[in-house]
């Protein structure tokens, strides 16, 4: 049998979620769970999934979380950070900016950043990794995407791209409020 290709194409859109849906199909050291977002209420909804962090957070940044979300919400995923003792460390594109919180634990104790200049590396969609989780989204356009992946081999992998940049980062200055400066 011969399928038309409208049902080709429905097919190969919902065969990932098949893939996370029965994960008996996908050989063991294979498998990864992916699990598309969208919107504001998608941003959050990773964002919120990012205080499951063991330990550390990595962040390729765009910009701050009050950015692109509320920022009482922001405020509240900082405490979030520090209740659950997760250490971020971001790489950023821009070497100043001004305070963008108040919780000023989180900016003394749990949070570090470095600058890469853009012409080095441009970063154009934001990437959370932690645990087993890489997480990319964008917010700038009308249509908001989040595209979270869960996959150990990945995620360790993603891991050392971020210390190797890290490596080479400017580290910035920081002050009240997480501003920053060279």
């Amino acid at each position: 049998m011969v399928m038309k290709k409208k049902t080709s194409n429905d097919v190969r859109e919902i065969l990932p979620d098949l893939l996370n849906d029965f994960p008996d199909f996908v050989p063991l050291d294979s498998r990864s769970k992916v699990i598309n977002y969208s919107g504001l209420d998608g941003l959050k909804k990773v964002t919120l999934n990012s205080l499951k962090a063991k330990g550390e957070l990595f962040i390729f940044e765009i910009d701050t979380m009050s950015a692109f979300l509320n920022y009482g919400f922001s405020e509240e995923v900082r405490k979030g950070f520090v209740k659950n003792k997760i250490h971020v460390k971001e790489i950023m594109n821009h070497s100043k900016q001004p305070p963008w919180t108040e919780v000023e634990e989180f900016v003394k104790d749990f949070w570090e950043c470095r600058y890469i200049d853009p012409k080095i590396l441009n970063t154009n969609v934001e990437i959370l990794i932690y645990n087993d989780v890489i997480a990319f989204y964008d917010y700038r356009d009308e249509k908001i995407f989040c595209v979270e992946i869960h996959n150990k081999k990945l995620a360790d992998m993603q891991k050392q791209v971020f210390n190797f940049v890290w490596h080479y980062g400017t580290k910035l200055k920081i002050g009240k409020g997480g501003a920053t400066s060279l």
